[in-house]
């Protein structure tokens, strides 16, 4: 029997040379020849390049598993590779070091409270089967975990960052009370930037405390020096809710020789105050009724289902504008409110057919829609973030012109209401702030912002009321308009080279001035906006949570949510509608080219923008300087 050949022949050519004896071999590869030695020719194919890559396709296993054979043979013979590479277990595991999994700690917590999850979540077998999947060998953080160490450093953490971005800045401090789930009082303090940004700096569980004048007072001094002391910042502002614990006390705050702040109430609780003084009750109960019928009544909530009916809207007492989307829910959705009483009479309750087909209800109904609906849009208005109290008096001035065709006791009640929002801060800002210039003010207003105002800086109002020439006049144009307030006085005061502003004694005062007033917010919509947190996070499901602890949850949930600050239009101020009803005094400035123009400001980005009649506002307000 012949001997067989070695199988590295399989990849050499037997060939033949003259002259020469014994075998001899070409590589299939390189081509080179060599004596048929198979040790020779092994040594070769393990150091030949392109030996190496035809096995890497057509031999991945090595001379061991080849069965490659000549066809002259009959019987085979393995031999293993000298160079066989052995397989690294650390391509088959996945490794995560300790500071890796901190750092996913740290991603998971941050979601736990950016979403308010429940920290029993964690726990859940179904949770850690997921991280399992996708990090085998990783262990997520127990409910343990997220609700003791990972809670106070990313608070910890989250702090230190608003410590760094509110550092240096004016800002305008809210203080409001409510009873929490345990029904234990709660009196928060949060501030809001001149951009709108509201931040919850202070949570007092005041049980055992009667809410006096006297005691709040020491509560917003405690909680100013606090908030100075800890965020680096200066609180040169106070609003509040208008009942007359809190009004009494911001009075008391504004006596205070080492406080320096100004003091006014709430614009959107005000205009909340109009909206009950002008309903109609005798209406609105109809409304309701029907409302309520149409809602928890089976029989009719499914005829009014099946209809394709709008939702009809409840009011709610601690809700603003309630009432009127309640009124609203009823005038849109009366015609078929009035088809499915046709088709059901027998069943419907008489008294609800009398009042979905009474015309004079029907009517009655419209002229509250029509006396509401500008209050509301306005109440929005004043509670979007950023808007500042020179924008509430525009706010204000507007609304009068939409309510001029109400009647008389809806004008009395409206005067009543704006005297006590607005007040001299008010006034004085709207004529600071470049974009108003106090042009739409009455002589009273004008008289009231004066009456307040420093003798030593008069000169200087009137010479930006009149636009005067010591000022850049390029600063006054309409390219300016979209400015931020603060952000024009940084620039009229940068460039301006007059002798009588750069040398003027008083410059720096004036300067500090108009940020205190530009930087004051309108309401404390922020402050009730984290109430709405709270209600959230300390719910009747988590309500063993400490108001410590409640406190932390609701800062990241509000700050870790914070979207970057949007930017407002203020399309509603040059609406051509209003043009007619502006007035002018007669001293006011005749130069008002420069009152704000639709086409400049127009931004429908914004996601909070409803409707042409819901047009966002307060915008203009973000990044502003500070001197």
């Amino acid at each position: 029997m012949p001997k067989p050949l070695h199988l590295v022949w399989a990849d050499f050519q037997l060939i033949a040379k003259p002259n020469n004896t014994g075998k001899w071999a070409k590589c299939k590869h390189c081509a080179k020849e060599m004596q048929g030695i198979p040790e020779r020719m092994v040594k070769h194919r393990d150091i030949c390049i392109r030996a190496r890559n035809s096995n890497s396709t057509t031999h991945p296993n090595s001379e061991s598993t080849s069965r490659t054979r000549p066809t002259s043979t009959s019987c085979i013979v393995e031999v293993e590779s000298k160079n066989k590479k052995q397989t690294s277990i650390k391509d088959k595991i996945i490794s995560t070091s300790t500071t890796l999994s901190k750092q996913l700690d740290t991603k998971i917590a941050a979601f736990f409270y950016a979403t308010n999850t429940p920290f029993s979540h964690a726990d859940h077998s179904l949770f850690k089967e997921m991280i399992t999947a996708l990090r085998p060998g990783y262990k997520p953080p127990s409910a343990f975990q997220l609700a003791g160490p990972l809670l106070n450093e990313t608070y910890a953490f989250t702090v230190e960052k608003d410590q760094e971005y509110l550092r240096g800045k004016t800002v305008s401090m809210s203080l409001d009370g409510w009873s929490n789930i345990h029904n234990e009082p709660i009196v928060c303090c949060s501030i809001t930037t001149g951009e709108g940004d509201s931040v919850l700096v202070h949570t007092v569980d005041t049980s055992g405390n009667s809410h006096s004048a006297e005691y709040l007072t020491t509560v917003a001094k405690q909680s100013i020096k606090k908030t100075e002391e800890y965020f680096r910042v200066k609180v040169r502002s106070f609003v509040t809710d208008n009942t007359g614990n809190v009004t009494k006390m911001r009075r008391e705050l504004e006596m205070q020789e080492d406080i320096d702040i100004i003091q006014y109430g709430c614009s959107a609780h005000f205009l909340n105050l109009l909206a009950e003084d002008v309903e109609v009750k005798e209406v609105t109960k109809h409304v309701i009724n029907v409302v309520k019928y149409f809602r928890n009544k089976h029989l009719p909530a499914a005829w009014y289902k099946g209809a394709k009916g709008k939702k009809l809207v409840m009011p709610i007492g601690v809700r603003w504008n309630s009432i009127r989307d309640t009124v609203r829910s009823f005038v849109e959705n009366r015609g078929i409110l009035v088809q499915i009483c046709q088709n059901h009479r027998d069943a419907i309750d008489r008294d609800i057919y009398r009042i979905v087909n009474d015309i004079q209800i029907a009517n009655n109904s419209l002229d509250l829609l029509a006396r509401l609906d500008p209050i509301a849009k306005a109440l929005d208005r004043s509670q979007r973030d950023g808007t500042t109290i020179s924008v509430a008096v525009e706010i204000w001035n507007y609304l009068e012109k939409d309510l001029t065709s109400q009647p008389t006791e809806v004008i009395s009640a409206f005067k009543k209401r704006r005297d006590m929002a607005l007040g001299a801060p008010h006034y004085l800002a709207n004529i600071l702030d470049h974009r108003f210039a106090g042009k739409n003010l009455t002589p009273e207003q004008r008289n009231t912002a004066f009456t307040e105002l420093e003798i030593n800086f008069m000169s200087m109002v009137t010479s930006i009321m009149t636009q005067s020439l010591i000022f850049p006049q390029y600063l006054f144009g309409s390219q300016f308009q979209t400015t931020p307030p603060l952000d024009w006085w940084k620039l009229l005061n940068l460039n301006t080279t007059d002798v009588r502003w750069e040398q003027w004694e008083h410059k720096k005062r004036f300067l500090n001035m108009c940020e205190q007033l530009l930087t004051a917010v309108a309401s404390t919509a922020g402050l009730e906006r984290t109430f709405s947190s709270f209600g959230l996070v300390q719910s009747k499901l988590r309500n063993r949570l400490g108001t410590e602890k409640a406190n932390k949850l609701v800062y990241l949930l509000k700050r870790l949510n914070k979207s970057s600050v949007r930017k407002r239009n203020l399309d509603w101020i040059s609406d051509p509608t209003h043009d007619d009803h502006i007035t002018q005094p007669a001293d006011a400035v005749n130069d008002i080219q420069n009152v704000v123009d639709v086409r400049t400001l127009t931004d429908r980005s914004s996601p909070d923008s409803e409707s042409e009649d819901d047009l966002p506002l307060s915008s203009v307000q973000s990044n502003q300087a500070q001197f």
